[in-house]
């Protein structure tokens, strides 16, 4: 949308992602990663990236990035983490998987029992990755806290203007003299749609473009036992969490300030 900032090329691959510092296209090398942005020798003021959520709670991605971009700005999205649990679970289900056509209370409880190796690596998935605290804990080994921008996955999916003037103002796009930030007014490029329940981009012909089908998808409201299961289960994490974003002047996450 802003046009000093490009993404990556799509992988064919693997969903689009890149997916290069997380797993097994590491090996691939420097040049077969560089293949996916363009030569912008002649463009000084661009700025290029790429997203891949599995990123974030790797253990390997923070010190591979680093090695490779030191002063490189990061960008983590976090939603309330009982909902990304439940969101991967419903995904996964959506996709076939096996292990998710059980109930997802049986899912979250396989992870401390013994049983299908499959349902709990499931669960594993679902639980794990929303321990945000000890990924950012692992990211600020390498990159100073100015170089992270902490996103409310919520207000992002309610006020995408304001996160996205946000992410201007963090990669100081568009610097004028004196230091000072032109911001793009992303509200007039946005439209609500009612069927996807978020804000889609408006073309140039005056149509929406929306994130993919697998966004927005509805599905059950979460049973009570997963949600106290769940509850228990972050309740520590997330007080660390806050703690850790107001020690580096990061403002909290909605959701985050409603379990205070």
């Amino acid at each position: 949308m802003h046009p000093d900032i490009l993404s990556s090329e799509p992988s064919v691959t693997t969903y689009e992602e890149v997916q290069f510092f997380n797993g097994h296209n590491y090996n691939r090398g420097l040049d077969w990663y560089m293949d996916f942005f363009r030569d912008l020798s002649n463009f000084t003021n661009t700025i290029q990236f790429e997203k891949s959520a599995n990123y974030f709670d790797s253990n390997v991605t923070p010190l591979r990035v680093h090695a490779l971009l030191p002063n490189t700005k990061i960008i983590a999205i976090l939603i309330e983490p009982a909902k990304r649990a439940y969101s991967w679970y419903q995904h996964m289900k959506s996709h076939g998987v096996s292990a998710a056509q059980i109930p997802f209370f049986k899912v979250l409880k396989s992870v401390n029992s013994t049983g299908s190796k499959d349902v709990k690596a499931l669960g594993q998935r679902c639980l794990l990755p929303g321990l945000y605290v000890q990924h950012l804990q692992r990211w600020l080994t390498y990159f100073s806290p100015s170089q992270i921008l902490i996103i409310d996955g919520d207000r992002l999916r309610t006020h995408p203007a304001d996160v996205m003037f946000a992410v201007q103002r963090f990669l100081g796009v568009n610097k004028q003299p004196g230091n000072k930030v032109e911001l793009i007014p992303h509200i007039l490029s946005l439209r609500f749609d009612k069927r996807k329940g978020f804000y889609c981009q408006v073309t140039s012909q005056g149509g929406s473009q929306c994130l993919g089908k697998g966004k927005g998808r509805h599905y059950d409201p979460l049973d009570s036992r997963s949600q106290q299961f769940l509850e228990g289960y972050y309740k520590t994490p997330n007080k660390e969490l806050a703690e850790l974003l107001q020690l580096f002047k990061q403002p909290l996450p909605s959701w985050l300030k409603q379990k205070r």
